[in-house]
C-alpha cells in the first residue's frame, strides 16, 4: 500500500472520519462537504479536495454517502495489524492507554515498557509493563514499528537509541525533547506547555 498521502491529509480524513462515525446508524445518511467542513473547521473546497483524493464523489442533492467515506478512509489510512508499544507508564503513559482504550481506535497498544522497578510487571487496561531491556526482543519477534514515549525528558537520551536500534520507524514524542532520528524514521511531537503558551498567548488581549 502506497503512502501517497500528505501528512497533513491524512490528519484530516482521520478527523473526518472520526467524525462521521457519529452519523453512521442514521438511515441512509448523507452529509455535504460543506457540512463536514464548518463542523472541522476547515474550508469546504479543502473536504471536496481531499475527498476526491480517495476516488470518491458525492450527490449534488443528498452530499456524500457516510458509510462509502468512512469505507474509503479506512481503506486508504488504515494499516493491517500494526503493533504499537508504549515506553513510560507513568500517569501519562496510563492515560494514554486509557484514552485509546475508551475511544475505540483502530490502533491500540499491544505492550509497555519502563526503567521504573516499580512500572514493571503492573498492567494498565490489561497491558502488561516490562522492562525496558526486554522491547527489542519484543519489537523483533511482533514486528512492531510504532512507539509512543511518554518518558521523562531525562530519560530521552537513554531510550531512544533502544528504539531506533530495535527498529521503531514511527514515534509520537509526548516528551518536550527534541529527537535527532534518521530520515526514515517518522516522529510527531505533542508538546503540551508549547500548545499551552501559544493559546495563552493568543488570549491574553
Amino acid at each position: 500500500m502506497e503512502n501517497d498521502l500528505p501528512g497533513n491529509t491524512v490528519v484530516r480524513l482521520s478527523q473526518y472520519r472520526r467524525l462521521l462515525e457519529k452519523y453512521k446508524y442514521l438511515d441512509e445518511p448523507y452529509i455535504f462537504s460543506h457540512d463536514l467542513a464548518r463542523m472541522l473547521d476547515v474550508k469546504a473546497v479543502q473536504v471536496r479536495h481531499d475527498l476526491m483524493l480517495l476516488g470518491i464523489s458525492g450527490d449534488r442533492r443528498k452530499g456524500y454517502s457516510v458509510t462509502a467515506l468512512i469505507d474509503k478512509i479506512s481503506e486508504k489510512i488504515d494499516r493491517p495489524e500494526q503493533n504499537i508499544i508504549l515506553v513510560g507508564l507513568g500517569r501519562l503513559g496510563m492515560s494514554l492507554v486509557k484514552y485509546l482504550k475508551d475511544s475505540n481506535a483502530r490502533l491500540d497498544v499491544a505492550a509497555a515498557f519502563d526503567i521504573d522497578p516499580a512500572k514493571i510487571n503492573h498492567s494498565c487496561e490489561g497491558i502488561s509493563c516490562s522492562s525496558i531491556t526486554n522491547l527489542p526482543d519484543y519489537v523483533r519477534q511482533h514486528d512492531t514499528t510504532i512507539a509512543i514515549l511518554a518518558i521523562p525528558p531525562e530519560d530521552v537520551n537513554d531510550i531512544l537509541p533502544i528504539l531506533l536500534d530495535a527498529g521503531i520507524k514511527g514515534i509520537l514524542n509526548y516528551t518536550s525533547e527534541h529527537l535527532a532520528v534518521p530520515d526514515n524514521v517518522f516522529v510527531r511531537n505533542v508538546d503540551m506547555l508549547t500548545f499551552l503558551e501559544e493559546i495563552a498567548y493568543f488570549t491574553n488581549s
